[in-house]
């Protein structure tokens, strides 16, 4: 479900830099393959996702959790969702300031409990990009 680059980041828990492409190395090049018709190759740096604690941190700053139990299986889900929908819009370095992030989360939560509550998106989709875009439109 994540990219090669993704998972390398999630289980070193290092920052790591990898091709959004099939890509080769030899000792005289670098190549990038890039699809036919389709967007331009390159390498890019990913962040490890937050640990399963740090998600359960996540989901109550979100208002998706409460109490100091573990968050459900779903919880953690939706609040890996959110989370790449925030590093979509402000890049994986806003989780690095906390005055910033912290109501990034509890904001981005409110729209999720919003989408959540309401009958007719609910049983529909989950938290989707196009429902950010939607939101920030209507602001």
């Amino acid at each position: 479900e994540v990219s090669l680059g993704q998972h390398t980041a999630n289980a070193s828990r290092r920052v790591t830099t990898a091709p959004t492409v099939s890509s080769g190395y030899s000792p005289d090049a670098r190549l990038l393959f890039d699809p036919h018709g389709g967007p331009a190759g390159r390498h890019v740096e990913f962040f490890p996702e937050p640990t399963v604690a740090e998600l359960d941190g996540l989901a109550r700053t979100a208002g998706l959790h409460r109490g100091s139990a573990d968050a459900s299986v779903e919880v953690r889900r939706t609040t890996l969702r959110l989370v790449r929908a925030l590093r979509i819009v402000f890049g994986p370095e806003v989780e690095g300031d906390a005055a910033r992030y912290t109501p990034l989360v509890k904001g981005i939560g409110a729209l999720e409990r919003l989408r959540s509550n309401d009958a007719a998106l609910s049983r529909y989709t989950p938290f989707r990009m196009e429902l950010w875009t939607a939101a920030a439109e209507l602001a």
